[in-house]
């Protein structure tokens, strides 16, 4: 598909089959591009306008930076949009009477082709912060699903390092708490008072060691 208009090279066919003349030609897809831009100008000034609303909304403070840097493009996407799928007008406008009627319309043409390819963009980028938004960054996982899959799930808690790696770091870990490189405050409490313990904070450096 080639997006430089040539409408000089449909001539021959539109004289033979349509019995058109040039300036026919030209009006008929000067009428066919306004039909379509009809079509678009109101999808895309909706959407800019749910876009441009959306940063006075309370959730709007709960996106996440990577949500915010999608929401500008895609904002960006959709103002640029609206402004290529007007522009015709304004140039007709600009150019009434000045019998440019051929440059009207190839410039229309390019036009129409670059607005809609930021009202895609801007679609896209509408239905990612929807799905972002209304999902969560958190995911829930039912215990059945767990059980029943072979999922492995791997981090940086306790289980996540091996027996072996911890025995290949154990003499650093020895010298460095020799040296006093590591300091811990143990703060110890009776076996009874587990509960208490539990939901104790401490500060950091510092740990509770339960005795009998």
């Amino acid at each position: 598909m080639d997006v430089v208009d040539h409408p000089e090279r449909d001539q021959a066919w539109d004289t033979t089959a349509r019995s058109e003349t040039e300036a026919q030609r030209l009006d008929r897809n000067w009428l066919s591009l306004l039909q379509e831009l009809r079509v678009v100008q109101t999808g895309v000034q909706l959407l800019t306008g749910f876009l441009l609303t959306l940063p006075f909304q309370p959730r709007f403070d709960g996106l996440s930076a990577t949500m915010r840097v999608i929401f500008l493009a895609t904002v960006g996407c959709s103002v640029g949009a609206t402004v290529l799928l007007e522009a015709p007008v304004a140039m007709h406008r600009m150019l009434f009477r000045r019998h440019r009627i051929e440059s009207v319309v190839s410039a229309a043409h390019r036009f129409a082709y670059a607005g809609l390819l930021l009202m895609g963009s801007a679609l896209t980028g509408v239905t990612v912060i929807i799905f972002g938004a209304v999902a969560g960054p958190a995911i829930e996982l039912p215990s059945v699903a767990l059980r029943s899959a072979n999922l492995r799930l791997q981090g940086s808690g306790q289980g996540s390092v091996g027996p072996a790696d911890y025995l290949a770091e154990l003499p650093s870990l020895v010298d460095a708490i020799s040296n006093g490189a590591i300091a811990v405050k143990a703060n110890t409490m009776p076996l009874a008072d587990v509960e208490e313990a539990w939901t104790r904070e401490e500060r950091p450096g510092e740990r509770t060691v339960l005795v009998p």
